[in-house]
């Protein structure tokens, strides 16, 4: 949401952003941003399309998804970096949304991040594995999501890479002052080029 993105950044000054909402290609509805930071990387291009038969068209559905869907990316010219979030009721929105996405990139290094919504063992990563990525985190034996510590599906949330090489992947489930900020923990990794 607009006013979540608007919190983050006064928080980190120094980063830009790349995103719109899902809802109008504006400021509606929930973003799947890209946040970097200015002192050490330069969008060379970038932009975001939403996942259905009409990409170009904002707040477009195909495939029985649930509602809207959005992929951010953009080219930082030694990576380029994917963010979305998949559908959390349509297998076949998950799974064309995946290759969408997939068949937009080019042949570089890249990264693919977000909350697919499925395990690691559904067909949709199998098929992201079978193009030459790996999962940074993996394997895992704690939820990404908690619903606020509630229940756990597993791990849903995902850092893929290709061409490059994951160091510290780390999944953060820290509070602050007994609050966590969202029903899903971070995870995070390091990369570097490969040589």
């Amino acid at each position: 949401m607009d006013y979540q993105l608007t919190s983050i950044l006064e928080g980190l000054p120094d980063h830009g952003v790349i995103g719109v909402g899902r809802l109008d290609g504006e400021s509606k509805g929930e973003y799947a941003p890209i946040l970097y930071r200015k002192s050490k990387f330069l969008p060379v291009r970038s932009g975001w399309f939403w996942l259905s038969e009409t990409p170009s068209v904002p707040g477009s559905m195909s495939w029985d998804t649930a509602c809207e869907r959005i992929c951010t990316w953009a080219d930082f010219g030694a990576f380029q970096f994917y963010n979305t979030h998949l559908d959390h009721v349509s297998a076949l929105a998950q799974l064309r949304g995946a290759q969408l996405i997939l068949g937009r990139m080019e042949d570089s290094p890249t990264l693919l991040t977000g909350d697919l919504n499925v395990v690691p063992t559904d067909p949709v990563i199998e098929f992201i594995r079978s193009v030459g990525f790996a999962d940074a985190i993996a394997p895992v034996s704690q939820s990404t999501f908690h619903n606020w510590r509630t229940e756990e599906l597993g791990q849903i949330d995902y850092i893929f890479s290709r061409g490059l090489v994951a160091q510290s992947p780390a999944i953060l489930t820290a509070q602050l002052h007994g609050r966590d900020a969202s029903d899903h923990f971070a995870v995070t990794a390091n990369f570097s080029c490969k040589r």
